[in-house]
């Protein structure tokens, strides 16, 4: 996901001593032969200085570069909400706020310290300021691991562009990657079993089209879908000007002809104002005919076989043909007759 793309890496809690505490070490030691203990007493408050900047910046910069969460539009929102634990996420992000600013507000409590401290106690009192800060960061532990664990995830979310979308839709293995392959020229995963998406994937037709692959969809209730099959719902209710739904007659998806159709009835519902396409796919492997078959719905269907590249180049430029860029929308589409592979 953009929004989380710049997102600096999370080091671990002993990573930030380590180049906190080595930073501090190349501060040289200049003795002024004439005000040696001040002298020395700078040193050890110069250090002390060093330890706490290289800490308070690098988590500046880590709360600086996170988008919140509470600022992102729905689609992005809901998709961090799904994948992380958006809560302790926030709960995390203020803790090392916390831990930055108490950082900061120990070690200028050290370095006034030191301006009273006799000569062979400033080293001890400049550790024990480093035992502080180490201990102020070892209460946020758990915490940089966590971030560090949902950055990865979140970095992998989809960047998606402001253009007219197309959300494929339909149950696990009809044929959506390889229909995402074909129209775009995306190079995602396909494999002959199901599930084979485990997340959104992106393509363009010309640049003009967004097409979004989305996970396989099962026909039963919303809270009995999984986290990869809500990533498809979201793609569907926030992000699609149009749905082409895939159906596979030939059940070779491992699913039958009425439990597409039942899940296809349940979108059309759910999603009322949003133009369906119905498409039939794996054409290739249905009988031929001198007539298309009957459609297997009430709707006329587009018939396509993305192994032949059947009915897909007509498709394409009917879709570009119907982009209305003043609505960033898709003006109607219907089809008078099954166009099959010609």
């Amino acid at each position: 996901m953009a929004q989380f793309s710049k997102m600096p890496q999370i080091p671990r809690k002993d990573e930030l001593l380590s180049k906190a505490f080595q930073r501090a070490r190349k501060i040289k030691k200049i003795i002024d032969k004439h005000d040696r203990i001040n002298s020395i007493r700078e040193y050890e408050q110069n250090k002390i200085s060093t330890v706490s900047t290289v800490i308070s910046v690098t988590i500046d910069n880590i709360l600086l570069k996170t988008p919140k969460i509470d600022t992102l539009d729905p689609f992005h929102k809901h998709m961090v909400e799904l994948v992380i634990d958006a809560d302790q996420f926030k709960k995390s992000l203020a803790a090392l706020k916390w831990a930055a600013r108490f950082n900061t507000g120990i070690c200028h409590k050290y370095r006034r310290r030191l301006k009273g401290t006799p000569l062979k106690s400033l080293a001890p009192v400049r550790k024990e300021c480093y035992g502080r800060v180490s201990s102020i960061l070892k209460q946020v532990k758990k915490d940089f691991i966590f971030l560090e664990d949902s950055r990865n995830i979140l970095k992998k979310l989809p960047n998606l562009k402001n253009l007219p979308t197309i959300v494929l839709a339909g149950y696990p293995n009809v044929g959506k990657s390889s229909l995402l392959k074909c129209l775009t020229g995306a190079e995602p995963q396909v494999q002959p079993y199901p599930f084979t998406t485990k997340k959104i994937l992106l393509g363009y037709i010309d640049e003009k089209i967004q097409v979004i692959d989305t996970p396989g969809l099962l026909d039963r209730p919303l809270e009995q879908k999984n986290k990869i099959e809500m990533q498809a719902m979201l793609a569907l209710k926030y992000r699609a000007n149009l749905i082409l739904y895939l159906i596979d007659p030939t059940e070779t998806c491992g699913y039958c002809v009425e439990q597409q159709k039942s899940l296809y009835k349940d979108i059309r519902s759910s999603f009322e104002e949003t133009q369906i396409l119905l498409c039939e796919t794996k054409y290739d492997l249905q009988p031929r005919k001198k007539t298309p078959k009957k459609s297997l719905t009430k709707d006329t269907p587009y018939f396509l076989s993305s192994k032949t590249n059947e009915g897909i180049d007509p498709l394409k430029k009917r879709l570009l043909r119907s982009i209305d860029w003043k609505t960033y929308s898709f003006k109607p589409i219907s089809f008078k007759s099954p166009p099959g592979n010609k």
